[in-house]
């Protein structure tokens, strides 16, 4: 208890200094909403000390319900609080009967229900497909997991999903109504960016995996493993996981990078992005960085086209080969970057993966196969504990449901790139300004990170938010089409950081 307490606070502590920061970079307007998440942050840990697992998540669901209640700031608490809470699971029995799995984004979910009952007004239209591009995913990962088994496991498997990826789009979807709830989402993927990367250099540097501490307090399942890398510790963030965290780290610094309007200066901005930086140098995981650097050329793609990631190449290739070579020099750096001899390691563990894993899809390329059955056929490649690690999200998929899935879960991808490339130069005619770009960022990311990180629940849980977020900018565009009046009298002197649409906050 006192060790968890301890944990806490350490992680409050750490997180509320970089909202502090947060709020002395961004807009003036924007600023009493950070005070909001450093609330969050301290009240979601506390409540996480209680020794009692369902009694804390209890505290969290509650904690959440009544932040979320003003339907403003909704969507960007349960994103918050989705994105930072340690990974901790448990079980429901009953008798020997596994009936659900329970876990922190569970409880948000269910807080984030609880408080949608006290919104006031309607959710106006919405065009449905928009969101088929999650609900082609959803499909996709419940009949991998469902396949050739008992109708209790299926019914299982049914209602997990349902909690965990349609609900929760479904609920910040309606929460994102206005312009004020989508940049207070926007800002709150910022803060919680910005709190992952200062407790992941805390561990690395400490040499503490300080989330463990949940895990051992509850004892409940997790992806508890310490792993060092070029003598440094590597971050496993709040999944416990450096890859998995890593690719959470990855879309938020993709989202901040698309927040440029949130910030008073451009210096603001980069100084935001450095520490983000920092965080995904903790985790020394290269998926991160992949989904990191393609989800910024989508950003820089939607916003100035193919041509304007011209202007970017030599800068890239610049800090690529500088990084490389430092890494042929430098063991440490090897590591930070993903090229170290352990990491070379993993990479021919992958590349066994990959081998194996074709020659059994072209078996049954269609639909696949069970995932007990995949197992069974790749055990000459389980590791030290007796799993068959799925690395490549996409060759699982094509393993658990066959060419036809993998088709529709890229097909998901490519559709919400498209539709978010194709609508944008709308969203920022009519006010979406930097923030119609996040669209083709979160898919460039997500898409290069797929291949070295399995579909992870709150990977995609996260990825799928951000489509939400990304299609509520469009839509509201073309929801308050422009209309023509006459020119008003002009209006009295503002703020200078006060511009129009998304990009300023009401008085």
């Amino acid at each position: 208890m006192i060790f968890v307490l301890k944990t806490s606070i350490t992680i409050s502590l750490l997180s509320g200094a970089m909202i502090y920061l947060l709020r002395m970079l961004v807009k003036r307007p924007f600023r009493d909403t950070t005070i909001t998440a450093t609330y969050v942050t301290i009240l979601s840990f506390l409540g996480l000390c209680i020794g009692q697992v369902f009694i804390a998540f209890t505290a969290l669901g509650t904690i959440v319900a009544y932040f979320a209640r003003r339907r403003t700031i909704a969507a960007g608490v349960a994103l918050f609080v989705i994105i930072t809470m340690p990974a901790v699971l448990k079980t429901i029995m009953a008798g020997s009967l596994q009936l659900i799995n329970i876990s922190t984004e569970t409880s948000a979910t269910l807080g984030l229900l609880a408080g949608s009952f006290m919104w006031g007004g309607r959710s106006g239209r919405h065009d449905a497909t928009r969101d088929l591009p999650a609900y082609m995913i959803i499909a996709v990962l419940t009949f991998s997991n469902a396949r050739d088994t008992t109708i209790t496991n299926v019914l299982r498997v049914v209602m997990e999903n349902l909690i965990a990826f349609v609900l929760p789009y479904l609920l910040i979807r309606n929460a994102l109504r206005d312009a004020i709830s989508i940049r207070n989402a926007f800002l709150f993927v910022t803060a919680a960016g910005l709190c992952l990367s200062a407790v992941a250099i805390f561990e690395s540097v400490r040499v503490w995996p300080i989330y463990q501490a949940y895990g051992q307090q509850f004892g409940t399942m997790s992806l508890a493993n310490v792993k060092m890398r070029g003598g440094m510790l590597r971050a496993g963030g709040p999944l416990m996981n450096p890859p998995l965290s890593g690719a959470i780290l990855a879309l938020c610094f993709v989202t901040a990078f698309a927040a440029r309007d949130l910030f008073r200066t451009a210096m603001g901005h980069r100084i935001v992005l450095a520490v983000l930086v920092g965080g995904l140098f903790a985790m020394q995981t290269r998926a991160a960085w992949l989904g990191a650097v393609f989800g910024t050329v989508g950003v820089v793609v939607s916003r100035r086209g193919i041509r304007g990631i011209i202007g970017y190449l030599p800068i890239l290739m610049i800090a690529g080969g500088g990084l490389y070579a430092a890494a042929l020099v430098s063991p440490r750096v090897a590591g930070l970057v993903g090229f170290s001899a352990d990491a070379q390691g993993s990479s021919q563990y992958r590349d066994q993966l990959t081998d194996l894993g074709v020659e059994i899809v072209k078996q049954h390329p269609l639909i696949g196969q069970a995932p007990a059955i995949v197992q069974i056929q790749m055990s000459s490649l389980r590791q030290g504990e007796g799993i068959v690690d799925f690395v490549n999200g996409y060759l699982g998929i094509a393993l658990f449901s066959g060419l036809i899935g993998l088709g529709l879960f890229v097909g998901a991808l490519l559709l919400h790139g498209y539709r978010a490339y194709a609508g944008k130069r709308v969203a920022r005619a009519r006010g979406g300004g930097s923030f119609a770009d996040l669209g083709l960022g979160v898919v460039a990311a997500a898409g290069s990170m797929f291949p070295f990180v399995p579909p992870d629940y709150r990977v995609v849980t996260t990825m799928m938010l951000l489509f939400a977020l990304s299609n509520a900018v469009e839509a509201r565009s073309h929801l308050q089409p422009a209309e023509r009046r006459p020119s008003p009298p002009a209006p009295p002197a503002r703020h200078r950081d006060e511009d129009d649409a998304l990009t300023t906050a009401p008085a």
